[in-house]
Protein backbone atom coordinates (compact mmCIF):
# COMPACT_ATOMS: atom_id res chain seq x y z
CA UNK A 1 0.00 0.00 0.00
CA UNK A 2 1.19 3.76 -1.00
CA UNK A 3 1.93 6.16 1.55
CA UNK A 4 -0.98 8.93 0.85
CA UNK A 5 0.58 12.97 -0.03
CA UNK A 6 -1.90 14.41 2.29
CA UNK A 7 -3.77 13.29 5.57
CA UNK A 8 -6.72 15.15 6.73
CA UNK A 9 -7.82 15.06 10.32
CA UNK A 10 -11.41 16.04 11.50
CA UNK A 11 -11.51 16.32 15.25
CA UNK A 12 -9.68 12.77 15.32
CA UNK A 13 -8.54 13.36 19.21
CA UNK A 14 -11.67 14.83 20.55
CA UNK A 15 -13.07 11.92 22.10
CA UNK A 16 -9.93 10.19 23.24
CA UNK A 17 -8.46 10.70 26.86
CA UNK A 18 -5.04 13.04 27.39
CA UNK A 19 -3.03 9.65 27.42
CA UNK A 20 -4.50 8.16 24.08
CA UNK A 21 -4.38 11.15 22.77
CA UNK A 22 -0.58 11.96 23.59
CA UNK A 23 0.16 8.45 22.29
CA UNK A 24 -2.15 9.59 18.65
CA UNK A 25 -0.01 12.19 18.40
CA UNK A 26 3.58 10.05 18.54
CA UNK A 27 2.16 8.09 16.00
CA UNK A 28 1.04 10.79 13.66
CA UNK A 29 4.77 12.91 14.05
CA UNK A 30 6.18 9.60 12.66
CA UNK A 31 4.67 10.54 9.19
CA UNK A 32 5.84 13.86 9.67
CA UNK A 33 8.27 15.21 6.61
CA UNK A 34 6.82 12.09 4.86
CA UNK A 35 3.00 13.25 3.81
CA UNK A 36 1.12 16.57 4.22
CA UNK A 37 -1.13 16.31 7.31
CA UNK A 38 -4.16 18.87 8.17
CA UNK A 39 -5.67 18.73 11.46
CA UNK A 40 -9.54 20.36 11.72
CA UNK A 41 -9.73 20.66 15.55
CA UNK A 42 -10.43 22.68 18.87
CA UNK A 43 -7.70 21.03 20.87
CA UNK A 44 -4.54 20.23 19.43
CA UNK A 45 -3.16 17.08 20.63
CA UNK A 46 -0.17 17.23 23.43
CA UNK A 47 2.86 16.18 22.37
CA UNK A 48 2.17 17.07 18.40
CA UNK A 49 5.29 18.36 16.29
CA UNK A 50 4.00 21.13 14.35
CA UNK A 51 5.05 23.49 11.79
CA UNK A 52 2.09 26.05 11.66
CA UNK A 53 -1.05 26.74 13.55
CA UNK A 54 -4.08 29.02 12.30
CA UNK A 55 -6.45 29.36 15.20
CA UNK A 56 -9.77 30.94 13.88
CA UNK A 57 -10.67 34.18 15.51
CA UNK A 58 -7.14 35.11 16.80
CA UNK A 59 -4.94 37.93 15.63
CA UNK A 60 -2.53 35.93 16.02
CA UNK A 61 -1.44 32.53 14.77
CA UNK A 62 1.47 30.20 15.64
CA UNK A 63 3.84 30.22 13.00
CA UNK A 64 7.31 28.58 12.99
CA UNK A 65 10.31 28.15 10.81
CA UNK A 66 11.15 25.26 13.11
CA UNK A 67 8.57 22.46 14.15
CA UNK A 68 7.23 22.64 17.83
CA UNK A 69 5.55 20.61 19.77
CA UNK A 70 2.26 21.47 21.01
CA UNK A 71 1.94 21.70 25.06
CA UNK A 72 -1.61 21.58 24.23
CA UNK A 73 -3.12 24.48 22.57
CA UNK A 74 -6.61 25.55 22.37
CA UNK A 75 -8.79 27.45 19.81
CA UNK A 76 -11.54 27.82 22.02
Amino acid sequence: MRLPSILIFDEAASSLDANTAEQFAQTINMLKGKVTILFITHQIPKGLQVDEAILPGKEENLQSNNPQTTESHSTE
